[in-house]
């Protein structure tokens, strides 16, 4: 099992009320990982904080699905 595997199915975003059913549909997981999202366009209420997946990486950011990855979160953060 690859990495990306191992935190796809460690993944925290499907039981996230601003998981919409068209990330589903288009397997979109690990946002922390991989892209922000295709479909999600705005949180309801982030569940990052509480991922294992976030906790194994020792993350800093959330809203993944719509801000981008922890890479393209720092790049952005004022300095």
């Amino acid at each position: 099992m690859s990495k990306m595997d191992e935190y796809r199915s460690k993944c925290n975003c499907p039981p996230c009320p601003t998981y919409l059913e068209c990330a589903k549909e288009k397997d979109e997981l690990a946002f922390c990982m991989s892209k922000r999202s295709s479909c999600i366009k705005e949180m309801k209420v982030c569940f990052c904080p509480g991922c294992p997946v976030h906790k194994d990486l020792d993350l800093q950011f959330m809203y993944y699905c719509i801000r981008g990855n922890e890479s393209e979160q720092e790049h952005k953060r004022p300095r």
